[in-house]
């Protein structure tokens, strides 16, 4: 194994589990590990596997975060998630992060929506590389909260809106920030900039696909 994978896997991890805590699940059983233990269970994929529960005990969501460091669509991620061998019971409160050693493409964008679509399932593709720094912490990036489903309504009252359809709209799967903040389509966040003239400037925008 390489230097630049070792690193990207240790530090790409660091990053999953920050965004997993941020969305209240329960990794602190995950937290602590070396580069070393890192690079050996680089060694077999299936060791740096791992699946995180939600700290709330009445929400049953688990996380399953694979890495699939070879090239995915040369497996269909179908074949993938079977391979987690999970039971129906199981499968049907658990979402996905599936970690890649390739860029992100328009294949991976289609294929998380095709599998939203026809299962109601989150299957969320990122480049490691991509993640050894968080893309939620950048100096640049404004605040973004997710709105919780029972305020839709009256926020699009408050915003004088008859649909979220008009909104702005932040693209399922394609914009990382819906991949980091584990969005689907039709949920909608609370966008915060600062501002020179007014202290900070409010927005919103809904995932769509």
């Amino acid at each position: 194994m390489s230097f630049q994978l070792i690193d990207g896997l240790y530090r790409s991890r660091q990053t999953v589990l920050a965004l997993l805590k941020r969305r209240g699940f329960n990794v602190e059983p995950f937290e602590r590990f070396s580069v070393r233990e890192i690079e050996l269970m680089s060694g077999a994929e299936d060791s740096l596997n791992f699946r995180a529960e939600k700290e709330d005990s009445t929400d049953k969501t688990i996380c399953h975060v694979i890495y699939h460091l070879k090239p995915i669509f040369k497996k269909k991620l179908g074949d993938l998630l079977n391979d987690l061998k999970l039971s129906e019971e199981e499968f049907d409160k658990s979402e996905f992060i599936v970690l890649l050693a390739d860029d992100v493409n328009e294949a991976h964008h289609a294929a998380s929506m095709k599998y939203w679509l026809n299962n109601k399932k989150k299957v969320h593709f990122f480049n490691l590389y991509r993640l050894v720094n968080n893309p939620l912490d950048h100096v640049l990036q404004p605040k973004f909260e997710v709105v919780a489903v029972d305020k839709h309504n009256d926020l699009l009252k408050a915003l004088n809106c008859n649909s979220k359809q008009q909104l702005p709209i932040i693209k399922y799967h394609a914009d990382v920030i819906t991949r980091c903040l584990g969005l689907v389509p039709g949920d909608i966040i609370r966008i915060t900039r600062p501002s020179e003239t007014v202290g900070h400037s409010i927005m919103y925008s809904v995932c769509s696909g």
